[in-house]
């Protein structure tokens, strides 16, 4: 027997029957004769349906089948049960709202079907039917509860359907508009519960807006939807839900601003947001949890606004709003590290990031610290895994900031300090130990980002570590530490695949990198010797004096000088 023949004999039971059918068909398919027989053997059956009841179990059942067609990849099959279900439906004599529900599921059903047939215009006009009676059931008070989150996906399909008929505006525009109007239809009737779902639908049109090429319109439709939630704020100050409810919405507003351009409006809102948060903790709440979510939110609000100030190169401000983003997730890891510790570790990144744009020998060397605080929070984090793109990333922007710092003070006068010496020592030498992690991934391409290859940034931050040793003044203590670094740069041009290393390329670097290590660390000649006969075979010239005395390459006298043997 087929579905639909099945579904024609369903229509003929009792509800006490239907509802011991459906049991059995969820448990494992089953024959209507099997499911007869068991229904046949409840107490209660033989009940027979009404004439209308068995209609909308027919329809019901047609709705299944159609959809069971269009995952079977048959849409003209799942069109005829489609259109014979809107048929039943429409020959029912009553006007109940199971009805008109049953209507609106059946057009959402022809919405799908006639998309996957590729018929614009009959799928546009499916799901217009669809969001108008779904829309209205929402408006009766007794039977929303059932229909609004079908509403959301209606509503959410016709904003994003393609609108075939000619028009100034684009599909996205007129899909967002009359999925507003509906919205705003129901946020008249209702406006407590339809606030959030008619702010949302604001800022889509918003987002239509700007990625039609309408920046205007884009901005001044996302304050409408700021409005919204700015009223209930004020009528609600003390209500810890209002506030998020607004500081959510103005977060949204800035993220659009800044994609438009305006990082100056931007910046003010994402202000106006911190001073919201500030004058909500000025009378803290006694409930322990919302008092950590408002300062968590502070927080991560400062860090919005030092991302914004950076892009309007304002790092002053930048790092302003990141120190006290530190210490307010200072605190909060204080009391549960494991919920805040990679949170504090981004914001101890970003705020030497920021240290680091500032131009400053002494915005350069205190960027030293939160970078080296940042990598220790990585390392220290029981769930610490360099093969996690996540994680990976981080702990590379860390130590590249930190070897682009010690690059920037090789010829300052602070590394003449010897306490400043030795604490960009120790931040060099955990670079280095973080750095020997990473690069010992397999496969560090899913790493990879808008910022690039992480191999070449990892090869970078070991040529800007190589530069510091290189120019910086050295002591006596200094040797274990040069030490390290020459055996780590040397592995940095043995790992394979890792960026433009070959030895044409950067042999004046290593050349000079070496001959001065060797003068310092005369232990590690034989890493060298080891180093340069492994590249004999593809040396790149054919006149090895040549190249050898040319700028910025070994003298030939040092090449002779040093003992070749294995």
């Amino acid at each position: 027997m087929t579905l639909l023949g099945l579904a024609k004999r369903v229509e003929r039971l009792g509800p006490t029957q239907l509802s011991l059918c459906l049991f059995h068909w969820r448990l494992k398919p089953s024959t209507f004769d099997h499911l007869h027989h068991e229904i046949q053997g409840d107490q209660f059956g033989g009940k027979q349906v009404e004439g209308s009841e068995g209609q909308l179990v027919h329809a019901r059942s047609l709705i299944r089948v159609s959809k069971a067609h269009r995952d079977a990849s048959r849409p003209r099959k799942a069109l005829t049960s489609c259109d014979e279900a809107l048929r039943v439906l429409h020959a029912m004599g009553s006007d109940s709202p199971e009805r008109r529900g049953t209507i609106a599921r059946a057009f959402l059903e022809r919405f799908y079907v006639q998309r996957n047939l590729g018929n614009e215009k009959d799928s546009l006009s499916a799901i217009r039917q669809a969001c108008l009676m779904i829309g209205d059931l929402c408006c009766d008070r007794d039977a929303r509860g059932h229909y609004i989150p079908l509403l959301h996906t209606a509503l959410s399909l016709l904003a994003n359907a393609p609108h075939p008929f000619p028009s100034d505006e684009s599909s996205s525009i007129q899909g967002a508009r009359e999925a507003l109007d509906i919205w705003r239809k129901l946020y008249e009737s209702d406006d407590l519960l339809f606030k959030t779902p008619y702010a949302s639908a604001l800022f889509t049109l918003a987002t239509s807006f700007e990625e039609s090429g309408l920046p205007n319109d884009a901005a001044k439709t996302a304050q409408d939807a700021v409005d919204i939630f700015r009223g209930r704020y004020y009528d609600r100050q003390h209500d810890t839900s209002a506030v998020l409810a607004l500081t959510a919405a103005m977060f949204t507003q800035a993220e659009l601003l800044t994609r438009i351009g305006r990082i100056d409006d931007a910046l003010s809102i994402l202000g106006k947001r911190v001073s919201l948060y500030r004058q909500v903790l000025a009378k803290p709440p006694s409930d322990t949890f919302a008092l950590e979510r408002l300062q968590a939110n502070l927080g991560h609000t400062l860090l919005e606004q030092s991302q914004c100030a950076h892009k309007a190169s304002l790092y002053k401000q930048a790092c302003s709003a990141d120190e006290e983003a530190v210490e307010i997730f200072r605190s909060l890891f204080a009391e549960r590290p494991l919920v805040y510790r990679s949170t504090l570790a981004e914001a101890l990144s970003n705020w030497a990031g920021n240290l680091c744009q500032l131009g400053s020998e002494d915005g350069c060397f205190l960027a030293l610290e939160p970078a080296r605080n940042a990598l220790l929070l990585w390392g220290g984090s029981p769930t610490w895994n360099p093969r996690n793109p996540y994680h990976y990333r981080c702990a590379l922007a860390a130590i590249d900031i930190i070897a682009k710092s010690l690059v920037a003070l090789c010829s300052t006068e602070i590394l003449k300090d010897e306490e400043h010496t030795r604490q960009a020592s120790l931040a060099a030498q955990h670079a280095i130990t973080v750095w020997r992690e990473l690069s010992n991934v397999e496969d560090p391409v899913s790493s990879e980002s808008e910022d690039g290859d992480p191999s070449l940034a990892l090869l970078d931050v070991m040529t800007n570590l190589a530069t510091y040793h290189l120019q910086r003044p050295f002591y006596a203590d200094d040797h274990a530490s040069l030490g390290v670094h020459l055996d780590a740069y040397r592995e940095s041009l043995d790992i394979p695949g890792r960026g433009p290393h070959e030895f044409g390329t950067n042999w004046a670097d290593c050349s000079a990198y070496f001959s001065y290590g060797l003068q310092q660390v005369p232990d590690s000649s034989i890493a060298f010797r080891r180093w340069i006969l492994q590249r004999i075979p593809i040396l790149p010239w054919s006149n090895p004096s040549k190249h050898l005395l040319a700028p910025g390459k070994l003298p030939l006298q040092f090449f002779r000088s040093v003992h070749w043997r294995r």
